[in-house]
């Protein structure tokens, strides 16, 4: 499926959650649904998100970018108090750098899990209820759509 597939059925669960559960965060939680939608295929150097974050869309470039940032955030991490969380999100980081698409981490229940809990800490910390739920939905959509293809996930 395309970026824009992936965002359309983000928006879709965005719309029928919105009606379920209680939240005065609309447009965070708008937000949150894209980027569940989109987050799973960030592995994949000719994405949707990082055709704009990347220079260059090729497999050493995204791996080098991502293992860049990540080695970055636990240097941050490491040279100033020591928040867990910037661990958490160093070594996801890394493991995104080094993960093949369809086949990693990010396109797995393992994947959504740690990747909710890191928007879980944010928007505990932010105090944004259930906000992380459209994020959940969303990014569980996506592996069910991409279980819908011929190339499916393994």
């Amino acid at each position: 499926m395309t970026g824009k597939a992936h965002v359309s059925v983000g928006a879709s669960v965005f719309v029928f959650l919105s009606q379920r559960l209680p939240g005065k965060y609309v447009l965070i939680s708008l937000a949150f649904s894209v980027l569940g939608a989109l987050l799973p295929d960030a592995d994949h150097p000719k994405s949707f998100f990082n055709k704009y974050v990347l220079p260059f869309r090729n497999n050493a470039t995204k791996v080098i970018f991502y293992c860049f940032l990540g080695i970055l955030v636990l240097y941050i991490d490491n040279f100033y108090k020591g928040y867990p969380i910037l661990k958490v999100l160093g070594i996801v980081l890394i493991l995104l750098g080094l993960s093949t698409h369809r086949t990693g981490f990010t396109h797995s229940v393992f994947g959504m899990i740690i990747f909710t809990g890191i928007l879980t800490t944010f928007c505990t910390a932010y105090n944004l209820e259930k906000a992380y739920y459209y994020f959940l939905a969303s990014y569980a959509s996506h592996l069910i759509c991409d279980m819908c293809t011929k190339q499916g996930i393994p």
